[in-house]
């Protein structure tokens, strides 16, 4: 066991190193902000993703609507030729 010295202990308390919390505090806080950010940047990719696609089919439906109005503007047109 340590000796006590004039009636104190041998054992020191830690000392409390503000600049070393202070540190700490803000190394986890950076670390969950970093965290939140990723996620966010998850999300948004997920739904410019989701609008892109949204929009391509979109085009998509529009183009075959208007080839599909086209063809059956042709075929009444052949109609019309024929007879």
């Amino acid at each position: 066991m340590k000796e006590k010295r004039n009636g104190e202990s041998a054992i020191k308390p830690k000392k409390v190193d503000k600049v070393n919390i202070r540190k700490t505090c803000t190394t986890i806080k950076l670390a969950l902000d970093i965290e939140v950010t990723i996620d966010i940047k998850q999300v948004l990719e997920t739904r410019i993703i989701n609008s892109k696609m949204k929009f391509t089919l979109r085009e998509v439906l529009v183009i075959a609507k208007k080839e599909f109005h086209d063809v059956i503007i042709d075929a009444f047109r052949r109609k019309r030729w024929v007879t």
